[in-house]
């Protein structure tokens, strides 16, 4: 009995200094040069991409005054030996 005793609190200690280095790892991950800079790269892109999306939406309302023509639908005709298939 003394010996399963001994066998769960040895576990026990190791389990918590595996959290505890576990912790200590994410910790210094966060606070590192490397996540810093990637966190900075993606608030930069995304930054970016706004202002794109933003743009692409200034350019859509530009041309409203523009008439569209509709000519039709159109069949393709594959004559390729590879038979292409389109929608």
């Amino acid at each position: 009995m003394e010996r399963v005793i001994v066998f769960v609190l040895i576990v026990s200690c190791e389990i918590v200094w595996v959290i505890f280095g576990w912790l200590l790892y994410v910790y210094f991950y966060f606070k590192s040069k490397k996540f810093n800079d990637i966190k900075k790269s993606i608030r930069e892109n995304t930054k970016s991409c706004n202002e794109l999306n933003e743009h692409i939406e200034e350019l859509k309302n530009t041309y409203v005054e523009f008439a569209r023509i509709d000519y039709g639908q159109a069949d393709y005709i594959d004559r390729s030996r590879y038979n292409f298939k389109r929608p």
